[in-house]
């Protein structure tokens, strides 16, 4: 009995070494094997803003500079599809992708979001607060580089310059957002109109921009409110869903 209990004991104990030397050498193959690969996290890919902008260029310039270079988008928008990404940077924001990239959701990898960003050798952000971001919860300041989204004036620059506007209009271009704040841009107009000579002419304000979501929904609504209080309502409006 005792021979079999050792006998059993030696063959558990074999296998064992034997799968965990299989997997060691399995890791090892794919190590040296592996093809180089850029990641990008991005919680938002549909969201049409500024930093669904950022991405999109920044994935074709890897492309046009390395186009077997694999790109790999980490999203948290489940209904999406590499074909309607590409689709969706071409028709929003006129970036023609060589190839579509690859879509993987990260609600399974988000818990090694930190662990993985500690290990990157340099990270793009868009803003000042995604820099501040980033840099706390990665730790790797001096490897962050601010990078502005880029904004094509083409539209703008046809515009005629002489064409007078009575009255004056202020137009604020953003997602309903929090980091936007749209409310302090209301309370900045209500003061300034409150300062203005009674002979001049009133300007108006427009908020333009779209909702991702039943929270912005509230958000955008709670501006209209704010705006009556202000008594700012009859000097402007809110336009929402604009593309």
């Amino acid at each position: 009995m005792t021979n079999w209990l050792v006998l059993s004991a030696v063959i558990t104990v074999t296998v064992i070494i034997a799968q965990a030397v299989g997997l060691v050498l399995m890791v090892i193959n794919g190590w040296r094997n592996r093809k180089k690969a850029v990641g990008v996290f991005h919680p938002y890919t549909n969201d049409g803003g500024g930093g669904e902008r950022v991405l999109w260029c920044a994935v074709k310039a890897i492309q046009d500079e390395n186009p077997n270079l694999d790109c790999v988008i980490y999203t948290g928008d489940h209904d999406a599809s590499p074909d309607s990404l590409t689709g969706r940077a071409l028709d929003r924001f006129g970036v023609r992708l060589i190839h579509p990239p690859k879509v993987m959701y990260y609600t399974l990898f988000s818990w090694m979001y930190n662990i993985v960003g500690s290990c990157a050798h340099l990270a793009m952000v868009n803003s000042s607060w995604t820099e501040s971001h980033i840099e706390k919860l990665w730790g790797i300041r001096t490897r962050i580089r601010r990078v502005y989204p880029p904004c094509d004036t083409s539209r703008l620059q046809a515009l005629p310059l002489e064409k007078s506007m009575k009255p004056p209009k202020v137009v604020s271009v953003a997602q309903f957002r929090p980091e936007k704040a749209h409310p302090l841009q209301l309370e900045a107009f209500a003061v300034a109109i409150k300062k203005l000579d009674q002979d001049l002419a009133r300007p108006k304000i427009q908020l333009v921009g779209s909702c991702r979501n039943e929270a912005d929904e509230k958000r955008l609504q709670n501006l209209e409110d704010l705006a009556i209080k202000l008594n700012v309502d009859d000097h402007g409006g809110v336009e929402r869903s604009a593309s």
